[in-house]
């Protein structure tokens, strides 16, 4: 995008340029120790994240029609090409299995996302989610990391663990209308 302090331009003209600019990228700002982070792809705002726990800034963008519910999918999207792309790495071929369930104990529904690739070495798991972490020559470090705030944008929860059978599973739990309400 842009690098170094921008002063002397407001926040929504620095928006509107990049969006006109039709950028891909991410716009960070710092103020009083918070971070917020808001994400472009081509000059349209894919979703947003701040270092604040308190900060809803997903959510305002998700209420305004920023972020969709489509994203959502694209989340699993996303997971599937991730697990097929990782699953064939040891044996040269691969099975990604995308399965969905529903918790009544705790009201969500999971969608699964299991393949029997080598799974993330325990050392790095804590960084899975991390912006422009990977371990992968070929990846950009943001795949894993935008499905998780995409997620977070709207009421879902993405997680990874292997299975009883060693597999590797990134979930999606969304809670039901029953806790939503």
């Amino acid at each position: 995008l842009y690098a170094g302090r921008l002063e002397g331009i407001s926040l929504p003209d620095l928006s509107w340029k990049l969006r006109a600019d039709r950028k891909t990228g991410v716009l960070t700002v710092q103020r009083f120790g918070i971070e917020k982070s808001v994400y472009f792809d081509e000059g349209s705002i894919v979703f947003a994240a701040s270092t604040d726990p308190d900060d809803r800034l997903g959510e305002l963008l998700l209420r305004q029609g920023t972020i969709t519910l489509d994203q959502l999918e694209q989340a699993l999207t996303n997971l599937l090409d991730n697990g097929i792309r990782h699953a064939g790495e040891q044996t040269g071929s691969f099975r990604v299995t995308l399965s969905l369930a529903e918790d009544r104990v705790r009201n969500k529904i999971h969608m699964d996302v299991i393949d029997q690739g080598a799974g993330v070495p325990e050392d790095l798991r804590e960084r899975l989610f991390e912006p422009f972490f990977t371990t992968s020559s070929q990846g950009s470090g943001l795949g894993l990391y935008l499905c998780r705030e995409l997620c977070d944008s709207n009421g879902a929860i993405l997680t990874y663990d292997r299975t009883d059978h060693g597999e590797t599973r990134f979930r999606v739990s969304v809670p039901t209308n029953s806790q939503a309400s």
